[in-house]
C-alpha cells in the first residue's frame, strides 16, 4: 500500500517552483538593464559645431557607437566660453550618459580666470575618463622675421628692451596667452601682449607683421608653414612633434619642464561609477585603435593620444594649477595691455 500523502503538496511543490522561476527571470530582466550601456549616450561639446573639439567629439562618438552598440549623439552646446554646455554635465546623472568633451578652456582656466561665471570645481566636479587627442603650441613668426632661431627671437628681446617686441593670441585668458606667458617667465624676457578675436585673425596679424611672434597649433599655421610664409621656432610639447619632428621642444632648448598643449578629452560628472568609466575607457580603446579613426584625427593635425582616467585627471589638476599661477603674474605685468 502507498503511503497516503496530503492533498495539494505537490500542488504547492509546483507554485513554489513556478514563483521560484518568475523571480530569477525577474531578476535575469533587472539586471539586463542595468547592463552600460542600453540608451543613447549624449557628448555635449560646449562650442559651435565645426571646430576642433567637435570634429573629435564626432569622429570618436561614431567609434564609440559601433563599439558599444548604442547611439552617441554630440550635442553642441555652445555659449559664454564653454561655460554652457560644461554646466550641462556638472549637472547631469552620473549615469554615463551624459559626456563633456573638455579642453583646457572650461576645465583648467575659466574657473580661475572668471569664477563669477564658471561656477563649477574643475578637480571635484568631473570624472575623467581619458584625453583624445591633443596638439602642442608652436612659436611661430612671419618667413621674413629676421629671428630664424629662438636664440635670435630671446636675444633681441633682451637686448632692446622692455616693450620692444609683441606678441599675439586669441584673447585674454586663453591657451595662447598664458602659455606665452609662461614662455616669457621662463626665457626671462619682456613682450607687448595684443589682443585678437579668434585664431584666423591672430594668425593673419603673424603673417602680416603686426605681431612679431606668437604661439599657434599646426590646426593654425599649418598650411602656411608649408606654403613657406611662417616659420616654427620651437614646440611648447614635452616631445617633438610628429606634425613637425624636425622642430625642437621648449625642454631641449633648455627650458626645463616647459610644457603647454591643447588636449581634447571625454569626462563624466562626479561620482560616475568606475565600473562605467572601464566601460567607456576599454570601448575607446578599440575605437582610437582603429586606423580610419587615427587616420582622420590625424588629418585635422592633432595627435591621436588616449591615457587613462588616473592620468588624465593628474593632467587637469597640474594645468589648473599652471594656469592659475599665471594668470595672477599676467594681471601684474605692466606689458600687458
Amino acid at each position: 500500500m502507498s503511503n497516503p500523502t496530503h492533498p495539494g503538496t505537490s500542488g504547492s511543490s509546483t507554485l513554489r517552483r513556478a514563483f521560484g522561476l518568475m523571480c530569477l527571470l525577474v531578476a535575469t530582466a533587472a539586471g539586463a538593464n542595468d547592463v552600460y550601456p542600453n540608451k543613447p549616450i549624449q557628448i555635449i561639446v560646449p562650442y559651435p559645431p565645426g571646430g576642433a573639439a567637435d570634429t573629435t567629439a564626432r569622429l570618436v562618438g561614431k567609434g564609440l557607437s559601433e563599439v558599444l552598440g548604442q547611439p552617441v549623439i554630440v550635442d553642441n552646446r555652445a555659449g559664454a566660453g564653454g561655460v554652457v554646455g560644461t554646466m550641462r554635465v556638472v549637472n547631469a546623472a552620473p549615469d554615463g550618459y551624459t559626456l563633456l568633451l573638455g579642453n583646457p578652456g572650461p576645465n583648467a582656466i575659466l574657473p580661475s580666470l572668471n569664477p563669477e561665471a564658471a561656477k563649477y570645481d574643475v578637480i571635484k566636479d568631473f570624472t575623467p575618463v581619458a584625453v583624445l587627442m591633443t596638439t602642442p603650441y608652436f612659436i611661430t613668426v612671419p618667413q621674413a622675421s629676421p629671428f630664424t632661431s629662438l636664440k635670435d627671437l630671446i636675444g633681441a628681446a633682451k637686448t632692446k628692451g622692455a616693450k620692444s617686441l609683441n606678441y599675439g593670441s586669441t584673447g585674454n585668458g586663453g591657451v595662447s596667452h598664458l602659455g606665452s606667458e609662461l614662455f616669457k617667465a621662463a626665457s626671462g624676457i619682456d613682450s607687448v601682449h595684443v589682443q585678437y578675436k579668434g585664431t584666423a585673425p591672430l594668425t593673419l596679424a603673424v603673417l602680416s607683421n603686426e605681431v612679431d611672434w606668437a604661439m599657434l597649433t599646426a590646426m593654425d599655421a599649418g598650411t602656411r608653414i608649408e606654403a613657406g610664409k611662417l616659420r616654427y621656432l620651437a614646440a611648447t610639447s614635452a616631445s617633438r612633434s610628429p606634425l613637425s619632428p624636425n622642430i625642437p621642444t621648449l625642454q631641449e632648448l633648455g627650458y626645463k619642464d616647459f610644457e603647454v598643449t591643447v588636449w581634447y578629452g571625454l569626462l563624466a560628472p562626479r561620482n560616475t561609477p568606475r565600473p562605467i568609466i572601464d566601460t567607456l575607457h576599454a570601448a575607446l580603446q578599440k575605437v582610437m585603435a582603429k586606423p580610419d579613426i587615427d587616420k582622420a584625427l590625424r588629418d585635422t593635425r592633432g595627435v591621436p593620444s588616449l591615457n587613462t582616467p588616473d592620468q588624465f585627471s593628474a593632467l587637469i589638476q597640474a594645468d589648473f594649477k599652471k594656469y592659475a599661477e599665471v594668470l595672477k603674474r599676467a594681471e601684474k605685468s605692466p606689458a600687458n595691455n
